[in-house]
C-alpha cells in the first residue's frame, strides 16, 4: 500500500509541474509566425505535443506540423508585413 501511495503521489507531483493557477486565462499568441508545415510523409501517428504557444519554450510557438501540433522555432515577421 505504501508503494502505491508513493507512486500516486509522484504521479500527481509530476503532472503538477505543468499546472498553473492561470490555466483558464486566455493568453495571446506569441509574436512571430509558424514556418510552412510539411505533411506527415512517414505516416507517423498524429499527436498534439502542445496546445498553445505557452506550452513551448520562450523562443518557440505551437504550430501545426503535418497532422498534429508541436513546438517549433518562431519565424520572425518581416517589418511591414502582418
Amino acid at each position: 500500500k505504501v508503494y502505491v501511495a508513493v507512486y500516486l503521489l509522484k504521479l500527481i507531483c509530476d503532472k503538477g509541474q505543468h499546472l498553473s493557477p492561470y490555466t483558464d486565462i486566455i493568453q495571446p499568441d506569441k509574436p512571430g509566425s509558424c514556418p510552412h508545415h510539411v505533411w506527415n510523409p512517414d505516416w507517423k501517428p498524429c499527436a498534439d505535443k502542445c496546445h498553445n504557444d505557452y506550452d513551448c519554450a520562450y523562443n518557440e510557438k505551437c504550430c501545426r506540423q503535418g497532422c498534429g501540433h508541436e513546438c517549433v522555432a518562431i519565424t520572425p515577421i518581416k517589418p511591414g508585413k502582418i
